[in-house]
């Protein structure tokens, strides 16, 4: 019996029924088909079969001359009887199901003149054979070979190929700059390896080393793709800045306020990174009392609005606003009060900036951490010479961007074929 499944139509043997049914999960029911549609569908499932079948043997490389002449005699007498598959009816009958399109492009259509000829898979192999491979010559074709087969570097799949050991493989990928062993996650292609966190790769296998010389030619190759460091005067680090030290705030806040003793026993500064805000506040005791009144916070402070809250405001970016009462529940601004706020925020912020690099312990340490942190990456370079396409049509041509493009797409699990004619 034939039936359908969500649109999708196929053909039965069954020994108790020829009627066209829809199925539903694992249960058949009776479809709202014609027995024109049915036939038109038969029709049209023998050519798709026939088509699948020819496209079968071309990719093991045999002789598709009988399949494709099953091909040509259920295609030519499905028109005899219905015309073209993309006629009007045809396409309505066929609709839905997921092998339509691939039905409909079997035709050359003209939709001026309703007219369709024979795609080229009626005359002749449309689509590259898959290649089973059973010797390189090299370890660089042999990483090729695994990469196209399999997408990772199968070390014991290139021994099998070259005819070498292991261990010699191993050796020849790293020395040749091939393909490096991460300790972590295994072998890489250079590619690959060579790219994305590069600075984080070149610690680990700094350590690695040291208890296993073999990754010494990870640390050679890593050292040499190393990002250019930023200097610390194009590095704009403002005050709030999340991967600043609370250290860092507290002590400048001691040295604007010319505050004395340890800036963590005056200041508590943190940042809450599950809020992304910053917390400062003075501490409790006799140090933090006499820095509340000093002369030098007092400074960067107004009459209404206090220290803490001038430098609170200047991390957070969150604006000040005074209100004066004005009434039982009314509130107005005070827009001289808020002003001198802002200017004093400003000002904080300012400071801030000329303070940031004027250590040289703290520029040495914050700019090391800039750069290993924030200029760590490295793109990918792909090259995707060793892809070969199988039952891909031989009448398209790849270019070298296209081919690299594809690779890069296998890498994250899914393909999406840029072709050029």
């Amino acid at each position: 019996f034939f039936f359908k499944q969500k649109t999708a139509y196929e053909i039965k043997e069954c020994d108790w029924s020829s009627d066209v049914c829809s199925s539903d999960l694992n249960a058949f029911h009776p479809a709202k088909v014609s027995k024109t549609a049915e036939q038109r569908i038969r029709g049209m499932l023998a050519i798709r079969d026939a088509a699948h079948a020819t496209l079968a043997v071309q990719e093991t490389g045999g002789d598709a001359t009988d399949s494709r002449a099953r091909l040509n005699a259920a295609y030519d007498e499905f028109v005899a009887k219905y015309g073209p598959i993309n006629a009007k009816a045809n396409r309505s009958a066929i609709k839905g199901d997921p092998g339509a399109h691939f039905l409909r492009s079997l035709e050359k259509w003209n939709k001026e003149t309703d007219t369709a000829t024979k795609a080229d898979m009626f005359t002749k192999d449309t689509i590259n054979p898959t290649v089973v491979h059973e010797h390189a010559d090299s370890v660089a074709d042999g990483l090729g070979i695994a990469l196209s087969e399999r997408g990772t570097v199968d070390v014991e799949r290139i021994a099998q190929l070259t005819g070498q050991s292991k261990l010699a493989v191993s050796k020849e990928l790293t020395d040749k700059g091939l393909a490096y062993r991460d300790p972590s996650s295994g072998w890489q292609p250079a590619s690959i390896y060579l790219a994305g966190n590069v600075r984080q790769k070149l610690a680990a296998a700094r350590q690695a080393a040291k208890l296993d010389k073999t990754y010494e030619p990870n640390v050679a190759a890593l050292e040499k793709v190393q990002p250019e460091d930023v200097p610390y005067d194009e590095i704009g680090v403002r005050l709030g800045a999340h991967w600043t030290p609370a250290s860092d705030v507290a002590q400048f806040a001691k040295e604007l306020t010319g505050t004395w003793g340890d800036a963590d026993k005056v200041f508590e500064c943190a940042y809450i990174p599950q809020l992304g805000e910053w917390s400062f506040a003075f501490q409790t005791g006799r140090e933090a009392e006499w820095a509340k009144n000093s002369a030098g916070t007092r400074a960067y402070e107004t009459g209404r609005v206090p220290f803490s809250t001038i430098l609170s405001s200047a991390l957070n970016g969150t604006p000040i606003v005074v209100r004066d009462k004005a009434g039982d529940d009314k509130f107005v601004v005070n827009k001289e009060e808020t002003d001198s706020a802002q200017a004093k925020v400003q000002e904080v912020k300012d400071k801030f900036a000329e303070w940031i690099w004027a250590d040289e312990e703290r520029r040495k340490r914050l700019h090391r951490y800039y750069n290993d942190n924030f200029n760590n990456i490295r793109d990918v370079q792909f090259d995707g010479g060793h892809l070969t396409f199988p039952g891909m049509n031989p009448a398209f041509k790849r270019s070298e961007e296209h081919t690299s493009e594809l690779q890069s797409h296998s890498f994250i699990s899914y393909a999406v074929f840029c072709l050029k004619k």
